[in-house]
C-alpha cells in the first residue's frame, strides 16, 4: 500500500489463515494455509446462463468480507438495457462482488454493484470501496436520451437498472476539450446496505 490504512486491490491476499488467489479467466481460489495448504472453495461471480463470464481483475479482503472486481462485456446490466438499445448488449461495465467469508469453505454472495465503464482504479478505506471508471456516452445508438447516460445496478436497491440522474452528472463549461467520455466516481460501505450513489463528470 502507498498510504497507511488505504488498501489497494491485488490478485492475491491473505487474512493470515486463508489465501485468496485470483485468475482473470477462472475466478478466485480460496486456499487454507498451513503445512499442507488445500483449496476449500472457488468463486466465479457473474457467471449465468446466456451471460459471458466476467474478466476478473483483482480483490480485497476486509474482515469477513471478500470483494472481487471484474470487467463485464455482456453483463446482466447490459442485457437488461439492450431491448432499448441493442448495441448496449456488449457495453463495458465494472462489477464489484461482495462475499461473506464467515465460513471460507462456504462463501456467500451478499451484494453486487455494477456501473458503466472500465475500471480506472479503486481503494478500500474504513470498510468502504471507492472507485473510478471511464465510460463513453452512447449517443446516436438510439432516439432515447437514456442511451447517452451512464448506468448502474446495486442489489442493495434490488435487481432494477438505474440511469444516472441529471443531478448527478457534471458537465464542463468548455465542451470543446472534453468530448463524450464520462468519468464515474462512487463508493459503498461493506458493512451496511446503504446504496451506491455514483456521480459522473464529463471528460477524463
Amino acid at each position: 500500500t502507498q498510504v497507511e490504512g488505504v488498501d489497494e486491490a491485488d490478485i492475491i491476499k491473505t487474512d493470515g489463515s486463508y489465501i485468496y488467489y485470483l485468475s482473470s479467466g477462472k475466478g478466485v481460489a480460496v486456499i487454507q494455509g498451513g503445512k499442507t495448504p488445500k483449496q476449500v472453495a472457488s468463486l466465479q461471480p457473474g457467471g449465468k446462463v446466456g451471460v459471458d463470464l466476467p474478466q476478473y481483475q483483482d480483490l480485497y479482503i476486509s474482515g469477513k468480507k471478500l470483494v472481487i472486481t471484474a470487467t463485464n462485456y455482456n453483463s446482466q446490466m447490459a442485457q437488461d438495457f439492450s431491448d432499448t438499445v441493442p448495441a448496449m448488449r456488449y457495453a463495458q461495465s465494472t462489477a464489484f462482488y461482495v462475499y461473506d467469508m464467515t465460513d471460507p469453505a462456504k462463501p456467500s454472495l451478499e451484494r453486487s454493484v455494477e456501473v458503466s465503464g472500465a475500471l480506472n482504479t479503486s481503494r478500500l478505506y474504513n470498510n468502504r470501496i471507492y472507485f473510478v471508471t471511464n465510460t463513453y456516452a452512447n449517443a446516436g445508438l438510439s432516439d432515447s436520451i437514456l442511451s447517452a447516460l451512464p448506468l448502474y445496478m446495486d442489489t442493495a436497491l434490488g435487481n432494477d437498472l438505474y440511469v444516472f440522474s441529471p443531478e448527478n452528472i457534471y458537465l464542463s463549461v468548455d465542451q470543446s476539450s472534453y468530448g463524450a467520455p464520462f468519468t464515474v466516481l462512487g463508493a459503498f460501505n461493506l458493512t451496511d446496505e446503504k446504496p451506491v450513489n455514483p456521480v459522473a463528470y464529463q471528460g477524463y
